[in-house]
């Protein structure tokens, strides 16, 4: 009975200990959002060098990157800086250069995310 009940203690620090690295290694994969929103991709966009199939995305903006999810699924990420506007913007928006994502739009915000 001595045994099982090492075996017992032994097995709930083990869990004790795992937990808390399981979830922050989840929490690293989706980040802290500022902002965030569903865009539509026509498919001839690329973010930092990943060309985007066309379709729906969720796209999050944190402080530092932007990350574009399709379902739950991280297809892209790239750095970011924000960018202070004179107005709030009335509807979500994508600047392109010749394909390259260079800007991104939230609804209802007063400054956009500009990709580094």
């Amino acid at each position: 009975m001595k045994h099982s009940k090492m075996i017992y203690f032994f097995a709930v620090a083990l869990t004790i200990v795992t937990f808390p690295a399981l979830a922050s290694a989840r929490g690293a994969r989706m980040p802290k959002s500022i902002a965030k929103s569903h865009f539509t991709i026509l498919g001839r966009e690329t973010l930092n060098g990943t060309a985007l199939k066309a379709g729906d995305y969720n796209v999050i903006a944190s402080d530092s990157t932007i990350s574009f999810f399709r379902g739950r699924k991280l297809v892209v990420q790239a750095p970011i800086q924000w960018k202070d506007g004179a107005r709030t913007v009335g509807q979500n928006a994508i600047v392109t250069d010749s394909g390259k994502i260079q800007e991104v739009r939230f609804k209802g915000q007063n400054r956009s995310v500009v990709v580094q």
